[in-house]
């Protein structure tokens, strides 16, 4: 493992990924965030009728836009599996696990 630009970086795969997909995206997303695969694969399997019923009493702050422009910041929330199975199965797995250390 090393550094390049600044930033960890390993010349295996494997460890390069477990260093880069934590990693949130630079800057405003504001404009896009609803056009990116992990947005549009949550909207698809967890919608706003979803959140409202989840988090009745959630603050003013926790809305549903607001949880889906925080998704859109790490790209690899919702958008990845290594366990044989789909990206779909895999998002209602994490969906599931942030959603359990909420309440």
């Amino acid at each position: 493992m090393g550094v390049r630009n600044g930033q960890p970086f390993s010349n295996d795969a494997i460890v390069n990924h477990r260093i880069t997909a934590p990693l949130s995206v630079d800057g405003d997303i504001t404009e896009d965030y609803m056009t990116r695969d992990n947005v549009m694969r949550i909207m698809a399997i967890f919608d706003e009728d979803d959140w409202e019923r989840g988090f009745p009493i959630a603050d003013d702050v926790y809305t549903y836009d607001n949880f889906l422009k925080a998704a859109a910041k790490f790209p690899s929330f919702c958008n990845e599996t290594n366990q044989g199975i789909s990206l779909d199965k895999a998002c209602r797995r994490e969906l599931a696990g942030i959603f359990a250390h909420w309440t």
